[in-house]
């Protein structure tokens, strides 16, 4: 389980509960105001607002200052400019903080999401090719049914591997597994396959468009920045 694995057993059961009541695109719809809500109240409550609302209004007033300067005023026109630059440095340099830490909720939902609505759930029996690459490139190819059973494939996974997870690759572990772990499993180290890629297909929210648009990301993203900068209007967040 990686980092951003470990709120899964919560938003698991969140996750359940919205699928007796609402279809898929509607609940990517509620994770993206869920994300939105955290993530604007983590910048929120973790930024100094005070301090970012003062640095806002300088910014302004150097602006002001800086259009209605005579054009002859050359030297003063450098110190304003100068003082803008200062000043927004500062403004960035408050806000990145507490904007890396806004992101942290939006990873924990990011992981669900990934895991639930990127795959379609294919059915009980139903046969996948999949590929098997060793570590000095040779290829092998085979029909598998779901849940996967297959010994040849078995035999190199490891002991957490999940037949039921619809995912398209299975890998040695690495770094990334750290922070998102793979809901399937991996290979096991000392197997002599680099990967073995599965070809379930990718769940489409849109009938339109490539895979990458009408899958959950764009919804999700779309609408999660959306209800953050109505949030941010509506409770005047700097």
């Amino acid at each position: 389980m990686g980092l951003f694995d470990l709120a899964a057993p919560l938003t698991q059961r969140i996750d359940v509960a919205m699928t007796a009541v609402a279809p898929a695109p509607l609940r990517v719809a509620l994770w993206a105001l869920i994300a939105s809500i955290l993530s604007m109240a983590a910048y929120r409550y973790s930024s100094n607002q005070k301090e970012l609302s003062a640095l806002k209004a300088r910014i302004a007033s150097t602006r002001a200052a800086i259009r209605e300067a005579p054009p002859d005023e050359y030297e003063k026109a450098v110190a304003s400019s100068k003082s803008l630059l200062s000043l927004s440095l500062r403004h960035v340099g408050r806000a990145l903080g507490p904007t890396l830490v806004a992101g942290l909720p939006v990873l924990f939902v990011f992981s669900l999401l990934q895991q639930n609505y990127s795959y379609e759930q294919p059915q009980t029996g139903t046969l996948l090719p999949a590929t098997l690459i060793s570590e000095s490139g040779a290829v092998e190819t085979l029909i598998v049914a779901f849940p996967l059973s297959e010994p040849r494939i078995l035999a190199e996974l490891d002991a957490g591997f999940a037949p039921h997870s619809p995912v398209p690759t299975l890998a040695k572990p690495g770094w990334t597994d750290w922070l998102f772990a793979n809901p399937a499993g991996a290979l096991k180290q000392q197997s002599l396959l680099r990967e073995i890629d599965i070809a379930v297909k990718v769940q489409r929210f849109f009938a339109f468009g490539p895979d990458w648009l009408a899958g959950w990301e764009a919804l999700f993203l779309t609408l999660m920045v959306a209800f953050s900068l109505t949030m941010k209007t509506v409770f005047r967040i700097e």
